[in-house]
């Protein structure tokens, strides 16, 4: 657990105890989140890698309490986070688990500036919900939990438009969540990398 989610560790455990092998990759629902902070190359410059570095794990830390907190996994991209929600039972749906999370994360993140009272990270979230792979992949020698597909995709391609300190999502995510919460309709847009439109939607706070 000091590696991993603790959500992270009850899924590898749950399969290693009764089979001896980490989870492979099965096709199942998820919510994905990404988070990432825009700019990052020019303040990287600007900050000095150490300042850098120092607000960059920051925002890591508090990112990863607050997903982990709605049972997330979580994953590192060098200037951002990517948040993996599943279904489990027992728990609140992948869509609300990921909405809850990015919600606190703007309000954290907004309010704190990742602990630099000088300057404020200019980031958004984007979430997507859908079929993927997901599982362990890798090698003999490392292994590493992942979830791919069209899904992971778009939400990535997405964060673009959700800057600064918005929650956009893709129709999947707001049908199973519009009841609970208040959302504009943004439109169809032309992500890059896609041949086809998908409409996208904000989450009002």
């Amino acid at each position: 657990m000091r590696f991993v989610s603790p959500t992270e560790a009850e899924f590898v455990l749950k399969d290693y105890l009764a089979t001896g092998e980490l989870p492979s990759l099965t096709e199942q629902k998820v919510t994905v989140l990404f988070a990432d902070i825009a700019d990052s190359t020019r303040m990287a410059e600007a900050l000095g890698a150490k300042r850098f570095a120092n607000i960059l794990n920051n925002f890591y830390q508090e990112a990863s309490e607050i997903v982990f907190r709605h049972r997330g996994l979580i994953k590192y991209l060098g200037d951002g986070v990517w948040g993996i929600f599943t279904e489990r039972d027992g728990e609140t749906s992948s869509e609300n688990k990921a909405v809850q999370a990015g919600r606190e994360l703007i309000h954290q993140i907004n309010r704190t500036g990742s602990l630099d009272t000088n300057r404020r990270l200019v980031f958004g979230v984007s979430i997507n919900t859908g079929n993927a792979m997901v599982g362990y992949i890798g090698t003999k020698d490392r292994v590493e939990f992942n979830a791919l597909g069209d899904v992971v995709n778009v939400a990535y391609r997405m964060q673009e438009y959700a800057r600064p300190y918005k929650i956009i999502t893709g129709p999947a995510t707001i049908a199973a969540i519009a009841d609970k919460c208040r959302f504009n309709r943004i439109g169809a847009l032309n992500l890059r990398g896609r041949e086809n439109t998908i409409q996208v939607y904000e989450v009002l706070s």
